[in-house]
């Protein structure tokens, strides 16, 4: 992992992130879990920082996790099911369940990341001016 986080040193979205890590982890390694990288690259790359702890890497992987492995599950007995009868009606709460994970997966979750890396750069900015803007006088 040394010889890893040396040469990721100079990469800025890991800087970013480990100043994530380091105002909220909890928060951080759940994001981590939602971002639309391969799982391996969420796993090792939650290791990479520091902050983040073995048991709330653990729950953020438990929470991120089970809603997933449920819809895969019911979607193989759903299949199952087929396989033994193709009359089967099809079953509408399915359908709408894989269309709400194929819209986080290539809408929503892209997009939280994208918004929470800027995010994390808005504080690094300087500001546009250090000129301080008068008061407005209320009206009575």
């Amino acid at each position: 992992a040394a010889f890893i986080q040396e040469k990721l040193s100079t990469n800025q979205v890991l800087k970013l992130l480990d100043a994530s890590a380091e105002s909220n982890p909890l928060r951080t390694s759940f994001l981590i879990k939602l971002s639309c990288f391969p799982e391996t690259i969420k796993n090792y790359g939650s290791s990479l920082l520091h902050p983040i702890q073995l048991w709330m890497f653990t729950f953020a992987t438990i929470v991120h996790g089970w809603t997933f492995s449920a819809l895969w599950t019911y979607l193989g007995v759903d299949t199952a099911m087929r396989l033994k009868d193709a009359s089967i009606p099809v079953d509408g709460k399915l359908q709408i369940l894989l269309t709400l994970a194929i819209i986080n997966g290539i809408v929503i979750s892209p997009l939280s990341m994208a918004f929470w890396i800027n995010s994390l750069k808005k504080p690094q900015q300087p500001p546009k001016s250090d000129k301080k803007r008068p008061l407005r006088r209320l009206k009575k």
